[in-house]
Formats: structure tokens, sequence, C-alpha cells
């Protein structure tokens, strides 16, 4: 277990570690234990797979029974130890990541060889971890066709894999090209769509990522049945509002509306109540993406390439506008994204139903961030919530204030709470 501390990049991170042990054994765990004012970890806690029975050259092995816990350095390192400890003697948790059991790293890269070589690119180099935190890891491994990536999430986003092969298989110009998928570990091998993002971009050229997701949510019309079967999860605007009520009953949406749960309770029947209204507008439930934002948007020379479908559902197509557009604070260009979104929905359709559907939809789906960060938070170890916390209570609050700003809220709901 390694502790590094200051500005965080990743693979700066590993690269520190193989310097210092002169191998780098498969991470386990990437724990962010401290983070700065904009959620950026700046202390991280590394769990590695034991490199072999010799210890690196200048290293010794010694009982992990007989660690002084008292010892260590910094606070927060140190505050790791006993749950390192506990699952050095129990073993793994049932909330405990795959990736975080010893040999998952070995198959996956196995596999993903295996997988590419089949696929006529044979990797040039071993692939390597790029990311990890407590929903995700991704492998990279380089190929005389460019870069291929293998991407496995949490359980309670098992259904990614098989989810993002039957969107390429319908809309393969507008989705990351799927070389394969193993619906059994949860890994999706993807190609290289390059580093570019329409969240970089200025926020006046995003219309271009809601015109790709409406045509994805259109190409799925009538298809729901199929999205059920290769995983996805129906969650109807009407249950959310029946779900509602009950999630401040209990953590984590409790402690982190703290003072504000009065508020939260009190206005409860009006949040129930659009729930429902949006339930009697169009359009028809079809896909939604569930944390659609400019910066799940790739941007390529041909069209833009939406990624990242780990939160893939069935409800009403618009709540997926609630994270996009709060994702400027320029009030005026969140009416023409919402606009030219709009407008690829207009067949059958009043005007005035679009418009109604697109503004409770705007609070809909900020309750429906709520109830998706507090179902996630239940479903992870404390250490892998990483800079979720404090996540549910954010996107309550900024469903408070939906509730009197609406479009021109100024309080979007953020991952980091």
């Amino acid at each position: 277990m390694t502790a590094i501390e200051g500005e965080y990049r990743l693979r700066d991170l590993l690269d520190a570690v193989e310097s210092l042990l002169g191998v780098l054994p498969p991470v386990l765990r990437v724990d962010q234990r401290r983070s700065d004012a904009a959620g950026e970890p700046t202390l991280v806690v590394v769990d590695l797979e034991s490199p072999g029975a010799t210890p690196p050259d200048g290293f010794t092995w010694t009982s992990w029974r007989g660690i002084g816990v008292g010892a260590r350095s910094p606070k927060e390192a140190r505050d790791a130890l006993p749950r390192w400890i506990e699952r050095r003697e129990r073993g793994p948790t049932p909330l405990d990541p795959p990736w975080a059991i010893p040999g998952w790293s070995a198959r996956a890269a196995a596999w993903m060889e295996d997988r590419l070589r089949d696929a006529g690119h044979p990797v040039t180099s071993p692939p390597r971890l790029v990311y990890s935190w407590g929903i995700s890891v991704i492998l990279c491994a380089p190929t005389a066709a460019g870069k291929h990536y293998l991407k496995c999430s949490a359980p309670i986003f098992a259904a990614e894999a098989i989810l993002t092969s039957a969107l390429a298989g319908i809309t393969p110009e507008l989705v990351t090209r799927v070389v394969a998928a193993e619906k059994a570990e949860g890994w999706l091998l993807m190609a290289d769509h390059g580093d570019r993002v329409l969240g970089e971009q200025p926020a006046r050229t995003w219309a271009g990522g809601l015109d790709a997701l409406a045509t994805i949510q259109r190409a799925w019309r009538g298809r729901t049945a199929e999205l059920v079967a290769a995983g996805a999860p129906v969650r109807s605007v009407a249950a959310l509002g029946d779900l509602l009520p009950g999630l401040a009953d209990s953590e984590p949406l409790r402690s982190e509306l703290g003072a504000d749960l009065e508020v939260w309770n009190a206005a409860m029947p009006r949040f129930v109540a659009a729930c429902g209204r949006l339930a009697e507008l169009g359009p028809a439930p079809t896909l939604v993406h569930g944390d659609f934002h400019p910066w799940n948007v790739a941007v390529t020379d041909d069209r833009p390439l939406v990624f990242d479908w780990s939160d893939t559902a069935i409800s009403h197509p618009f709540v997926d506008l609630a994270v996009y557009l709060t994702r400027t604070d320029d009030v005026a260009v969140r009416r023409d994204l919402r606009d030219a979104y709009l407008a690829r929905w207009r067949d059958g359709i009043p005007a005035g139903e679009l418009a109604e559907a697109a503004e409770v939809a705007l609070l809909v789906g900020t309750l429906y961030q709520v109830e998706c960060y507090a179902r996630l938070l239940g479903s992870l170890e404390p250490e892998d919530r990483g800079g979720m916390n404090g996540a549910a209570g954010s996107w309550a609050r900024a469903a408070l204030d939906v509730l009197e700003h609406g479009i021109a809220t100024q309080r979007p709901g953020h991952a980091d709470g």
C-alpha cells in the first residue's frame, strides 16, 4: 500500500511507484483520501498486488500483522491502514469491485490481448492501467491500428459492456467502436476515439452532442424490450415519484441534506407532482444516458460520439437535459441548447406540450440524479466513493433551486458533492 501526496495524475503516480520499486505490480484500488476545493484528489492511497515472493531491491518483507498503524504518515494513509489489514485477514467484501481482487488484472489483460489478436490488431506492448476509481477501471494497449481500451465498471453498472455493444449495432456512427464485450466479466473493449471532448469547446457549440443523443434515443423508440434484454433497467419517472418520499429516510441522503432536510420534505408534494406530470407528457420512454454531459461526448473529424453508457436506462428521454444544460452558467445558451434538442422531437407532439415537458424534465431529471447517486453510493465501499461523497445531497439542493428558478438555476448538482 502506497500513499501519494500532491497533484494527482494516475499515470504519473504509477510511474513513480514503478521507479521506486523497480516493478509495477497490478493495482487493486486507488483510494482518494483528500481533495481540493474543486474536488480534485490531492492525496491517494494505492493498494497493489504483491510483486512476488522476492521483494524488490532495497526492500524486505515484513508481516502485515506487525505494521505500526500509529506511526504511519500522513493521517489519511494511517486511517486507510486498518481497512487494508482487515481485507488481508478476511478477504474481499461483497461490495469490493472485481478489479480489487488479486488476479483480475492479469485475466483482463490476457482477454484484451486475445480479442485484439482475433480482431487482427495484436498489441505492440502489454496493456497498462490508465484510469481507476471506485466505479470503473480502464486499461490501454497500443496496436498498429492505434490505441484500444478495456473498460470494466462496478457491478451496479455490469450491463454497460453489452448495452454499449447493442447501441453500436444500431447507431455505430454515434458511439465508440466496440471490438468485443464479455458479459460475465463486464468487459468492454473499444477503439480509441481520440482525446478531444465537447466540454472543452465553447458552450454555444454543444448542440451537436444533444443532436447525437436525440438521434440515438429516437433510434430506440419502440425497441425497449431489446434494451431490457441487454440489461438496461427501467426507471420510469412515475416510479421515481414513488421512490422520492422515502429517499431521505436513509443514508446517504439524510446526512447529506443536513439542515435542508425540512425544506426537502416540504417540497416533496411538488416533486412527486412533477414526476407524475412528466409521465403524462410525451415523448414515450426510450433510452436515456443517465450521466449525459459534454465531457461524455467525443469530438472527432466526422461527428460527435457519445460514450460512457454505464448509467443507461429506460425512462423519459428528456431527463438527460438536467445534467447537460446546467454544465454552462449561461442561461441564454441553455435555452438555445434546449430548443435545439426539442426540435428533434416535434413530430407528432404539440409545441406547447414539448415546451412543458422540457421545463418539467429539468426538475425531474435533477431528482433522477438524486436517486441515482443515493443508489450508487449505497453500492460502494466508503473508500471507493472517491469524490462522489455528498453528490446525492448536492443534487437534492439543486432540485430545490430548480423548483424555484427553473432553467435559470445557478446551483447545479455535482458528482463531487
